[in-house]
């Protein structure tokens, strides 16, 4: 699963403030496995070319006044999305305003607020395992063997909610393909 991870921040709050903050949250992320992370805040608009490369997007909210440009560039991509803020230049009001706006679209995201460098990173890194995680079921394949070789409900569930794709089959067809397999076709199962 690939992810990228932007900052945004309101030109009004001065360079000055974002960047070097910005370069602190950031500083030391750059050999975390799957993450892509885009080195300057954006700010007024987000461009990224090539966002369809990424299965879901980190946005850093340094200040406030940034809601517009979020909320226009993740509804025009549908990608899931995680928003971080922390409480200070109002990134956090920002954050909150879209995630009201992306829960009456239907958009997957997530809130986290953080305080501080550590605690940002922290964070970043368990996003990282969790959506890793999250890309692996997705892929996985399962095989549901029970006596009608239907789909049971969980399974049914597991597929709406995680993705993946299981398969049924009923114990007598289990039995009848071990029965009728030749020797030199089980060597290679």
């Amino acid at each position: 699963m690939r992810i990228a991870l932007l900052g945004v921040a309101s030109s009004l709050h001065g360079e000055e403030y974002y960047i070097p903050l910005y370069s602190k949250l950031i500083e030391g992320l750059s050999n975390t496995v799957n993450l892509k992370i885009y080195d300057k805040p954006f700010t007024d608009r987000i461009e990224i070319e090539d966002y369809r490369v990424y299965d879901a997007f980190i946005i850093v909210f340094l200040t406030g006044g940034t809601s517009r440009a979020v909320y226009d560039f993740i509804t025009k991509r549908l990608k899931p999305v995680v928003l971080m803020a922390s409480g200070e230049h109002n990134a956090l009001a920002s954050a909150l305003s879209v995630k009201s706006r992306l829960m009456q679209e239907g958009v997957k995201h997530l809130l986290l607020t953080y305080s501080g460098v550590d605690d940002f990173k922290h964070k970043i890194n368990l996003i990282n395992r969790a959506l890793d995680i999250a890309g692996k079921l997705d892929n996985l394949r399962i095989l549901e063997i029970n006596e009608e070789g239907v789909l049971s409900e969980d399974a049914l569930n597991y597929v709406k909610s995680i993705g993946g794709v299981v398969e049924p089959m009923s114990f007598f067809e289990i039995l009848d393909r071990a029965e009728n397999i030749e020797y030199d076709e089980a060597l290679y199962i």
